[in-house]
């Protein structure tokens, strides 16, 4: 912020104009917390409502180990970049495919993240590692008929925690890359397996 203030002080000689431009800064920096705030608060509440769909099950399901071969659940970080909620189907008792949704806004348009992956745990049933890999899109919200704004490829792994009720825990570091740069970004899901 320092270095943005002298900048803006050695490119003008008018205190009022420096001001202004100062000013302008808050503003955005205000607009952004304000953001900020807002898609924490839609994280709290998705997480809680997630919390409490994940300890509510039925009575004969209390004590079985085996769990069924939905999963719902919120990722925080991780694929989605911020958070999203995710939706994934086991085929195998080990191997699955899911899907994810968030919205950012950007530019004052909505944009809908899509992660779509496949996941795999070889071995373990209450600790056992995690692998998975697939796409995020982002795509206009607006219509989903659109190009995808954004294509990015992901690999992670990591650990997954299930309880005989199906409460899974499950973070990981992701790999997410396109064509020519990669970067690693964390991530924790939060959710229920029935």
């Amino acid at each position: 912020m320092q270095s943005t203030l002298v900048q803006i002080l050695i490119s003008t000689n008018d205190p009022r104009a420096a001001f202004r431009e100062l000013t302008f800064l808050q503003d955005a920096l205000i607009s952004t917390l304000r953001r900020s705030v807002n898609m924490l608060h839609r994280i709290c509440v998705s997480a809680g409502f997630t919390l409490l769909l994940s300890l509510g099950s039925s009575a004969e399901a209390q004590t079985v180990v085996e769990n069924g071969p939905n999963f719902v659940g919120v990722e925080l970080l991780g694929r989605a970049f911020l958070y999203s909620i995710n939706y994934e189907r086991y085929i195998t008792p080990r191997f699955g495919i899911g899907a994810g949704l968030a919205t950012w806004e950007i530019n004052n348009r909505v944009i809908a993240i899509v992660p779509m992956y496949a996941s795999v745990t070889p071995i373990g049933h209450t600790h056992s590692p995690y692998f998975t890999a697939g796409m995020t899109l982002g795509v206009r919200a607006s219509t989903f008929y659109d190009n995808p704004t954004a294509a990015l490829g992901t690999v992670g792994a990591g650990y997954q925690y299930i309880s005989n009720r199906g409460f899974v825990i499950r973070p990981t570091l992701h790999v997410v890359f396109d064509r020519q740069n990669h970067a690693f970004w964390p991530g924790i899901m939060i959710g229920r397996r029935f």
